[in-house]
């Protein structure tokens, strides 16, 4: 029992207020939230080390002197406790950034030198539990961390010493995740980008030193693959030098971390993809050169195709019996997988295929047309008979693909149901991780309309019946017949969720 008022009373926890206040005529203090006690356990006391420890440095002192108009934002010890508490507990479990798993032991660390900023920690942590409670509000208190964190980082970084530590790169990858989960409206996320361009200045001067560490190779890979994301949203190559470095981790005697084999090649073929892509802008090298454009599309689409029978090898999945009444099905179709991650990659290798054979169509008609407007009488392209079933081909396999997809929605609604009573970050993750597949399918001119429908009518679905505003977003601009390309451009939200797949 909760005691109402001073003295000898007791809550006896009637709403709006408790009757033995109301006899007494005092003024109750009302109920405690309850929800703060899920997350009451040892962040609070890391909390209060971290500010007790933290010595006056001149990194410190230079912050105040150079930003007097940045006030220390300071809201109540128990948000920062029950925020940073879902943040460490809760949303770093499940999220593909393995290094946020070493968070609670770098603040706690002692070497003032090494401190994590607790304000860059902060603002997206405040900010992932705002959408948690869908409380709006919370965002004023989480954009003044944000404030903070940005004079403390921009002072590390005028340092080489300071700016090549773990705690520099945890940083800006913080203020990455918050511009993600902090951004609205429909232009491009500039600060977003940013951040990454500074990552990756940040990781060429930790050079190869970063790796001699669990957490150094931590977080290099998950800063690359927020470049990736970034690389392939602006449709320019991985920058040469995050090639080398990635090649010189990739080449030591085993994968780093977890990183398996099958992962090194997805990351490759990943890599290889953007680099197509860019190159086909114009004056890039494969601009108007339609047949390099067709052989380097079949060549990556015949590794992505090795790679699904390496995976199948690891973990294949299960294709269910046809149940036409089947809710969520395409034409009675289901597949079951192992887990969701595997359900992620399987999808991931799909759509890379559905991109594949999209571009290597796409250019060929562009080299027919070509060759038709110069009147040209030598064999088509001058590659043989075989590219001459390029179109045939390419739709066979969006189909198999499209299909494949669409038979993985009965799985991912029936997880989404099970995270209903859960964490609604993760179940907004899972809600995304869905809506990208979808929307490839849905607009894939090498699908069938019917498939296409179906896609958009599961978009739709998502959103009537399991509130995703981005799902109905999504519907909507299909309907105004509108591209999809500038929506990921400008929601780094769903691209921080796409480092998953990667």
């Amino acid at each position: 029992m909760l005691v109402a008022a001073k003295g000898e009373r007791f809550c006896d926890q009637k709403r709006p207020g408790c009757s033995q206040c109301a006899r007494k005529r005092a003024l109750c203090p009302g109920y405690r939230d309850m929800s703060s006690q899920i997350f009451r356990d040892l962040t609070q006391v890391t909390v209060r080390k971290y500010h007790a420890k933290r010595s006056q440095s001149a990194i410190a002192s230079s912050s105040q002197n150079k930003s007097p108009k940045l006030v220390k934002a300071k809201p109540s010890l128990s948000l920062e406790n029950v925020a940073l508490n879902f943040f460490i507990r809760v949303y770093a479990p499940s999220s593909p950034s393995a290094w946020l798993t070493y968070l609670e032991s770098v603040l706690s660390c002692t070497d003032a030198n090494s401190q994590l900023s607790l304000s860059a920690v902060l603002a997206p942590a405040i900010a992932i539990f705002s959408h948690e409670q869908k409380r709006p509000s919370l965002m004023y208190i989480a954009r003044r961390y944000y404030l903070t964190a940005i004079a403390d980082t921009g002072l590390r970084l005028t340092s080489i010493q300071h700016a090549v530590r773990d705690s520099t790169l945890m940083s800006i990858n913080l203020l990455t995740l918050f511009e993600a989960r902090a951004f609205q409206g429909r232009s491009p996320p500039t600060d977003w980008t940013t951040h990454i361009e500074g990552a990756v200045e940040l990781i060429r001067l930790r050079g190869n030193d970063q790796f001699k560490s669990v957490l150094g190779q931590a977080l290099f890979l998950d800063t690359v693959n927020n470049i990736r994301t970034s690389c392939a949203q602006r449709r320019i190559a991985l920058p040469a030098p995050i090639q080398d470095l990635l090649q010189t981790l990739l080449q030591k005697d085993s994968p780093p971390l977890s990183y398996g084999i099958l992962e090194i090649g997805v990351g490759n073929v990943v890599d290889n993809i953007i680099g197509l892509v860019a190159g086909m802008q114009t004056g890039a090298v494969y601009c108007n050169d339609y047949k390099a454009v067709i052989l380097e599309g079949l060549r990556l689409d015949s590794q992505v195709s090795e790679l699904s029978r390496q995976l199948w090898s690891i973990q294949s999945y299960r294709v269910l019996p046809t149940d036409a009444s089947g809710a969520w099905r395409w034409s009675g179709l289901a597949h079951d997988y192992d887990n969701p991650q595997s359900a992620r990659l399987w999808n991931l290798l799909r759509m890379l295929r559905l991109y594949l054979n999209k571009w290597i169509c796409r250019a060929y008609k562009k080299a027919v047309f070509e060759q038709q407007q110069q009147q040209k009488e030598e064999k088509l392209l001058e590659m043989g008979q075989e590219f001459q079933h390029i179109p045939e081909t390419a739709a066979s396999n969006t189909v198999l693909m499209a299909e494949y997809i669409l038979s993985s929605v009965p799985y991912f609604c029936s997880l989404i149901l099970s995270l209903e009573a859960s964490s609604s970050s993760a179940l907004s993750s899972t809600v995304r991780w869905l809506i990208w597949p979808l929307s490839v399918v849905a607009v894939s001119p090498l699908s069938p309309v019917s498939m296409q429908i179906h896609a958009r009518d599961c978009l739709r679905k998502l959103g009537e019946e399991m509130g995703s505003a981005q799902a109905v977003e999504i519907a909507n601009m299909l309907d105004n017949s509108e591209t999809l390309e500038d929506w990921y451009a400008s929601h780094p939200r769903m691209i921080v969720d796409q480092k998953a797949w990667f």
